[in-house]
């Protein structure tokens, strides 16, 4: 079906006119140049046109030449002859534009308005232009929002956010992976560093992130294309019900949520007639095309950009549209799908029928629909020499064979022991969970910071975990993300964790499982689990996490319930007589550390250790060369063994 779709398609490129392709270089208010191909109808240049632009850090003829059908990018050439001009334009220090000591996306913004108002005063144009990509195509797109001028009509933007903060620092956690494998290649040769820099909320991401007023100025129509799989998934689900909720015209945006990944919204990955991977889970292909217009992208294209373009009808489509999947117990037979579902339209997103509904952490490793009245909690110990790799979830960058992004079996992460996993009993039968994810988990760490990762899984049968969602809270920011707050060692806290959409069917004899890990690596960046500013690259000390689950330290995942009773596991009849030490367990063995080698000369004095002591209680650590004292067990943590290692990635972008 699709190799013969792309053949008629093919075969009627030849019959349209060719396209009149004109380089021009684009002055800045600066004196910067940004080189711009626009691409025009062969048979009538003269004629002023709505004008459909890309702005990209990937080459401008990449991004519209070549594409045809592609979800997300419709050849200049059909556009032409649908009646657009087609602007492309290099941003900023890439490609052939002129530009250095740029910060991607944050020096991006006031090049957007100005380029608009260049195009809306050619002669070619009618003043009406559209903005789309994905990525950071889309992210360029939608923080054009931020003064909406009066040229913009319409964005379209697919896997992308409209907070560059947050995707940098989700959950107050550098994103390492992300900005150590794509930001290099496509900023500044400082940017790196400069946003490590930054972690601290200010004033500093303003121009990278849309504020609750600027929403609520624009009249700009939007189209938001995300998925649950995806680096920016919660982004993007977040960015349209702001967008819903504050702006002028309520209902002039749109979500399309898929499952899946950042480089995975097009059937590609291992890919045939039956449908296609994301992460190790294959998906049907009715999963990677929407309703309204099945098996027609373009279709979508065409409607949404006629709609904000030429005045035409409102798509009828809904506000919202979902892909509801499951798992299936088995690969289905000759295709090998191993999931099934179908497309759900609401109003909004979440869902006005889905109820947050907590499941609680218990001691034995159960989750439970009620607290556990005798809970005492459970401890791992984070080395920050081994931290828990990462396997799955929302990456961006591939990783390799067998570790890319997306759902992927959690099973040799949940034998290691800095990993705590609760599990459901057996689903009697369907569950519906459509909407947001979110935990709250009380915790206190041995140090003065922690960082609290939250998985969340289905197991089937005795078989694989596979991830369907994730995310982080750092302790340094529990109070704010304006200032960096130590912890109070041993004092439990309240963690909130964002984990993000979910659109799933839990089927009969599968499980919920809930993970609980201090790293997540090579993904996050290794928290050096006291609160000095990451730019520092300070010394790194082991941790012992202490999770709470009783009735004052309710632990629990909230889950959006749409229908279906959620499969408890009972509460513990019996516990320990005391739980676990917070300030420091015994070491159980599994980190030997190495002793100091002898100080040439004497060391200073110390200074006296106030309450924002990093050191973990039971260890004598060295910070800066000296050992700072603590009480029980001693213990000496030299920097290079607990450093963070800095691995190779190579971008898939």
């Amino acid at each position: 079906m699709m190799n013969a779709r792309l053949l008629i398609a093919a075969l009627f490129l030849f019959t349209t006119p060719a396209a009149a392709v004109v380089v021009h270089h684009v002055p800045m208010s600066d004196g910067t140049s940004l080189y711009t191909r626009v691409y025009l109808p062969g048979d009538d240049e003269g004629t002023p046109r709505p004008v459909i632009m890309v702005r990209t850090p990937y080459g401008a003829a990449a991004a519209v030449e070549g594409n045809l059908f592609d979800l997300l990018q419709p050849d200049h050439a059909w556009l032409n002859a649908r009646g657009y001009a087609v602007v492309a334009q290099d941003v900023r220090g890439t490609g052939e534009s002129d530009g250095e000591d740029v910060l991607r996306f944050l020096h991006d913004a006031a090049d957007t308005d100005e380029t608009l108002a260049w195009v809306a005063a050619q002669d070619w144009s009618n003043g009406r232009v559209a903005l789309w990509g994905p990525s950071a195509l889309g992210i360029n797109a939608l923080l054009a929002l931020q003064r909406a001028p009066p040229e913009l009509s319409c964005v379209l933007d697919l896997v992308a956010t409209a907070d560059v903060r947050e995707a940098f620092y989700p959950g107050g956690a550098f994103r390492e992976e992300m900005a150590a494998g794509w930001l290099p290649e496509h900023s500044s040769d400082t940017a790196l560093d400069i946003f490590r820099q930054q972690e601290v909320d200010s004033a500093f991401w303003d121009e990278g992130r849309l504020s609750d007023d600027e929403i609520a100025d624009t009249p700009v129509k939007t189209m938001t294309i995300a998925g649950t799989f995806d680096v920016f998934g919660p982004m993007g689900a977040r960015v349209f019900s702001r967008l819903a909720a504050l702006g002028r015209n309520q209902t002039d945006h749109m979500l399309v949520l898929g499952p899946w990944t950042h480089s995975g919204y097009v059937p590609t990955h291992q890919a045939d007639l039956a449908g296609a991977f994301n992460g190790e889970l294959k998906f049907p292909v009715k999963s990677f095309f929407f309703p309204g217009q099945y098996l027609d992208p373009a279709g979508q294209f065409s409607a949404f950009m006629n709609w904000c373009l030429n005045d035409a009808g409102r798509p009828g489509w809904a506000n919202v549209r979902v892909f509801r999947f499951w798992l299936r117990d088995e690969p289905e037979f000759i295709t090998n799908l191993t999931t099934d579902g179908g497309w759900q339209e609401y109003e909004t997103w979440p869902p006005a029928t889905a109820t947050a509904t907590p499941m609680f952490l218990y001691d034995d490793g159960g989750l439970g629909t009620a607290p556990d009245p005798g809970g005492l909690g459970r401890q791992l110990i984070s080395h920050p020499d081994d931290p828990v790799p990462t396997v799955g979830g929302a990456r961006l960058i591939e990783a390799g064979e067998g570790n890319g992004a997306g759902p992927r079996n959690q099973n040799m992460l949940i034998a290691r022991n800095d990993v705590l996993t609760y599990v459901s009993a057996p689903a009697t039968g369907q569950v519906e969970l459509v909407g947001n994810l979110r935990a709250e988990v009380y915790a206190a760490t041995s140090t003065n910071d922690i960082d609290v990762h939250v998985k969340f899984a289905v197991q089937r049968g005795e078989g694989p975990t596979y991830l369907l969602a994730d995310g982080v809270r750092r302790g340094r920011f529990l109070d704010g993300e304006d200032a960096i707050v130590p912890l109070e060692p041993g004092q439990a806290r309240r963690f909130e964790v964002d984990i993000g959409p979910v659109a799933f069917l839990l089927r009969a004899g599968q499980r919920l499982v809930v993970m609980i890990q201090a790293t997540n690596h090579d993904r996050f960046d290794i928290n050096p689990q006291h609160a000095a500013p990451i730019a520092d690259d300070p010394v790194a000390y082991p941790a012992a996490l202490t999770v709470y689950g009783d009735m004052d330290r309710p632990s629990a995942i909230y889950l959006p319930l749409i229908s279906g009773e959620l499969p408890g596991a009972e509460a513990p009849v019996d516990h320990a007589d005391a739980g676990p030490d917070p300030m420091g367990p015994v070491w159980d063995g599994g980190f030997i550390p190495e002793e100091p080698e002898p100080s040439p000369e004497p060391s200073p004095e110390p200074e006296p250790q106030g309450d924002g002591n990093p050191a973990p209680a039971g260890c004598t650590c060295v910070v800066a060369g000296v050992p700072a004292p603590a009480g029980g067990l001693a213990l000496v943590v030299i920097g290079a063994l607990a450093r963070r290692r800095r691995r190779p990635v190579t971008p898939s972008r």
